[in-house]
C-alpha cells in the first residue's frame, strides 16, 4: 500500500504548529526579565559593575537585590576588586547603598566597599565609599562587563592575595602581629558601631528635644495668639466707649451750639426790631422836620412878600417897587 503524501504534509505542519507554540512563551519570558547587566543602566549606573559571572539575582519593590555568582573572582580596574560569591545590596536612582560581597586592594589590605554612586545628572566619575573614605574613580573603566578571573595567577601570588585579602601583608612576617592586627580590627570595627549606635542615640535625642522645643514654640504662639486677640477685643471695648463719649460730647456741644445760635437769632432778630423802630421814628421825624422847614420856608417867603409889598406902597424908591413885584410874581 502507497503511503499517504498528504497525510504526512498535514501531520509534519501540525508538528511544527505545535513546537512554534510550545518555543512562544520561553521566547516572551525571556523578553519579559531583564538581566542584571540591563537593570544597572535604568538606575544610572554601569553595567561594567558586576563581572561577567552573574548567574543569577533576585530583587525586591523597595530596591534591595541579592547577586549570585558562578565563583569567587577577582577584576583588575584601577584597583584589583574581589568579588565574593553572593553580592547584596539596596539599589536605588544613581547608588548602591548597605554594599556586602565586594572588596578593594589598598596596599595589601583588602577593604568592603560600603557604598557606589554616581552624579545625578551623570559625570564622568563614579564613586567608591570604603569606611570613611569616599574615593572618586573614572566612571569608563566601568561601562564595559570585564572577565573574572576566579584565581591569582601564580602559587605564590595567589597565596599573597589569599593572606592579604584577610589579614594584610603582615600575615608573611609575623603571625602574632596578623592576629594582633585583627583583634585591632575589630575593637576598632566595635568601636565604630558604638560610636555609630550613639550618633544614632544622639540623633534621636535632637529630634526628641527638637520635637519639645517645636512643642513649646506651638503653644507660645497659641498664647501670643490669644493675648493678640484679647488685646484686640479690649481695644475694641475702648474704641467703642471713645466713640460713645466723643458722640455724646458732640451732642452736649451741638445742643449748646443751637441753643447759642437761637439766642443770638433773638438778639440779632431784637436789634433788627429795634432798628426798623429807630428808622421809622428817624422818618417821622424827618417828615415832621421837612414839614417844619417848608412851613418856616413858606412863612419867611410870606413874610417877605409881605415886607417887599409894604416896602412898595410906602417907599417911594422904584427899585423897591420892582423887587416887590418880582417877589410877588
Amino acid at each position: 500500500m502507497a503511503p499517504n503524501t498528504k497525510t504526512h504534509l498535514g501531520l509534519t505542519h501540525f508538528l511544527l504548529f505545535f513546537l512554534s507554540i510550545l518555543t512562544i512563551p520561553s521566547l516572551l519570558l525571556s523578553d519579559s526579565i531583564p538581566t542584571v547587566y540591563e537593570i544597572l543602566p535604568q538606575f544610572g549606573l554601569p553595567s561594567g559593575l558586576l563581572p561577567d559571572s552573574v548567574v543569577n539575582y533576585t530583587s525586591s519593590d523597595d530596591g534591595r537585590f541579592v547577586v549570585f555568582l558562578a565563583n569567587p573572582c577577582y577584576v583588575q580596574f584601577e584597583y584589583l576588586v574581589y568579588y565574593d560569591k553572593t553580592i547584596t545590596g539596596k539599589l536605588s536612582n544613581g547608588s548602591i547603598t548597605g554594599l556586602k560581597g565586594i572588596q578593594v586592594q589598598r596596599f595589601f589590605l583588602w577593604l568592603d566597599v560600603d557604598e557606589i554612586r554616581v552624579d545625578l545628572p551623570p559625570s564622568d566619575s563614579i564613586y567608591f565609599q570604603v569606611g570613611l573614605i569616599n574615593k572618586k574613580l573614572d566612571l569608563g573603566q566601568f561601562k564595559t562587563v570585564h572577565s573574572c578571573r576566579d584565581k591569582v595567577t601564580g602559587t605564590c601570588a595567589k597565596r599573597i592575595f589569599e593572606i592579604t585579602r584577610e589579614c594584610g601583608f603582615f600575615e608573611l612576617v609575623n603571625h602574632k602581629l596578623c592576629e594582633h592586627d585583627k583583634r585591632v580590627a575589630d575593637h576598632l570595627r566595635k568601636w565604630h558601631e558604638s560610636l555609630m549606635a550613639e550618633a544614632r542615640q544622639c540623633e534621636t535625642i535632637v529630634e526628641v528635644e527638637v520635637g519639645k522645643v517645636k512643642v513649646e514654640m506651638e503653644k507660645e504662639v497659641d498664647k501670643v495668639k490669644a493675648e493678640a486677640r484679647r488685646c484686640e477685643t479690649i481695644v475694641e471695648v475702648e474704641v467703642g466707649k471713645v466713640k460713645v463719649e466723643m458722640g455724646k460730647k458732640a451732642d452736649k456741644v451741638k445742643e449748646k451750639m443751637e441753643k447759642q445760635v437761637g439766642k443770638t437769632k433773638a438778639e440779632m432778630d431784637n436789634e433788627i426790631a429795634q432798628y426798623r423802630k429807630e428808622i421809622e421814628n428817624g422818618e417821622i421825624k424827618f417828615q415832621v422836620m421837612n414839614m417844619n422847614y417848608l412851613t418856616m420856608l413858606v412863612g419867611s417867603w410870606i413874610l417877605f412878600a409881605f415886607y417887599v409889598f409894604f416896602f412898595r406902597y410906602t417907599s417911594k424908591n422904584q427899585h423897591g417897587r420892582r423887587i416887590g413885584r418880582m417877589m410877588l410874581s
